[in-house]
Formats: structure tokens, sequence, C-alpha cells
């Protein structure tokens, strides 16, 4: 496969045409494709060359997610608790509400209940959805680039791990800033592949899924997006995705992941984590 480099093409993140230049190539042996991801040379947006194949349908009945969420309840529900203390302000007062686009098994929205807030979230797992409604947790199954929920209005629209995974980022951003009441934010959390770990050791970092991942944001070129939507930013704090020690799968296994772990907190020590969390306000409102 012939992979371009240093082609002209529209970048989402400038609204222009752009340079792009190749960061990685990453091996089907490892990420279960063989591709590249190139870099915007004007604002960093990353993306995967050539760009995934997925429909709806990949999300829908995917057992890797299933099994994904099932197992590691725990840690996703601790998660989603880290994330909403940015947002916890908003839940004092009877009635503030909160959605969840891409909520998964629903943890978010069921920590966001427990906070405070009216919340529910949407997903495509059918699977998923169906476990998260059996444990009274209020989750819809659908199309998270379609569905808008017209009737409703929302204190906090939560978009986690979300963006990347859709072809026209930009649109499901709007979609969140129509969908605010006055005065509402947007809570994105995001990989940034301008972290250490996918810097130095790019084979090691996860964040690529280059079968799934359209984009790879950096908060710069992630702010880029936001502010083509009238959106402003009021809090941005850049962190680490989980990174763990292994102590079994083989000596390539162990070291290999023990490398990659180390590599990222040491990162996120310096603030080169490879993760960002945002939160963004529709500009007019936050300069009334």
């Amino acid at each position: 496969m012939k992979n371009k480099s240093n082609v002209d093409s529209h970048c989402i993140c400038c609204d222009q045409e752009s340079k792009w230049c190749q960061v990685t190539s990453l091996p089907s042996f490892l990420f279960g494709k063989e591709s590249t991801v190139l870099r915007c040379s004007q604002c960093g947006l990353g993306k995967t060359n050539p760009m995934p194949e997925t429909t709806i349908e990949y999300y829908e009945d995917n057992q890797n997610y299933d099994t994904l969420f099932l197992e590691n309840r725990v840690l996703y529900e601790s998660f989603a608790s880290n994330l909403l203390n940015l947002v916890k302000e908003r839940a004092i007062g009877s009635g503030n509400t909160l959605l969840d686009i891409g909520c998964g098994g629903g943890f978010l929205v069921s920590a966001a209940s427990k906070m405070g807030f009216v919340a529910k979230g949407i997903d495509a797992n059918k699977t998923i959805v169906s476990w998260a409604q059996g444990q009274g947790i209020d989750v819809d199954q659908g199309d998270v680039e379609e569905r808008i929920f017209q009737q409703e209005k929302y204190d906090v629209v939560v978009l986690s791990a979300v963006l990347e995974h859709v072809s026209t980022p930009l649109s499901l951003l709007l979609q969140a800033k129509e969908l605010l009441k006055p005065g509402g934010v947007i809570l994105i959390s995001q990989a940034s592949f301008d972290g250490l770990l996918p810097k130095v050791f790019p084979w090691g970092w996860y964040g690529w899924q280059p079968e799934e991942h359209y984009w790879h944001f950096t908060p710069k070129s992630f702010l880029k997006l936001a502010l083509q939507q009238g959106l402003k930013v009021k809090e941005c704090k850049r962190n680490s995705l989980y990174h763990q020690f292994y102590m079994s799968g083989g000596i390539k296994v162990i070291l290999g992941r023990n490398v990659a772990t180390l590599i990222a907190r040491l990162g996120n020590l310096i603030g080169r984590g490879d993760n960002f969390d945002c939160v963004l306000t529709a500009e007019a409102e936050e300069s009334a």
C-alpha cells in the first residue's frame, strides 16, 4: 500500500487547504490495519490514511465494546466521576440536565445522576445499551451522528472519546452546541497524539485505533475546530489516558507495555500527557 505524504488537502480544523506530512506508520500486525497518520502543517490535526470504512452497523453489534465496558465497569465509573468534576457545580439545584453522546455503558450518565443531574445518554451499541437500560440507566440506542433531541435542551452535553470516530466531527460539535440551554456547556474528553508517549514510542500507544479513528486531535487543533462553531473555551486541562503496568503476556508484551506505561506517566508529570479535557460554551453567551 502506498501512503501519500505532503499532500495538499482541506483541513477540517483550519477550514482551508493545507499541506499534510506523515507522522508515523502503523503496521497491521500491531494495529489491525496498515496505515499512516498524517498531520496538518497549519494546526497539527492528525488524520488516518487511508480513512476507516466503518459504518453504524460496526458499532451497533461490536462485541469488543460489550466486553471492554462490562469487564472494566469500575474503571469506567472512575473515569466518569473524574471528568464530571469539571462541571459538578452545574449539578447544584434542581432540574439541571445532561446528555452524554456516545455514552457506552452509561457510566457517566449514572455518575451524573448520583451527582444531581437529570441525565440521559445515547449510544449505537445495542448490547451495551440494553445492559444499561437493565441497570435502570436512562440510555437510548441510535446513531449519534443522526440523532438530535430536538425537543430538549441541556445544561451539559458530553462528547467523551467520540469525535475521532466520526467522519464529520465539526457537524457533531455543531449539533451539541444546538442542544445547549442558555449558558450551557459542552464537556469534551479527547486523546491527544502530541503527548510524550505517541511522540517517542508511537507503536506503544493504543490511542491510534486506525480501524476506527478518522482524526487525531491536539489541544491546539481541537480549539480551532471549536472556534469554527463560535464556541469558547472555559477550561482545558491536559491529563493522561489510562496506562497500567503488566505482569503477564510474555516477555515482549510485558516489556513493551510497561515501557509505554512509564513513558506515558512521565509525560503526564511533565505536562505532556496524551489526553485533554475541555469545557466549552457558546461565545455570545459567555461574553454577555
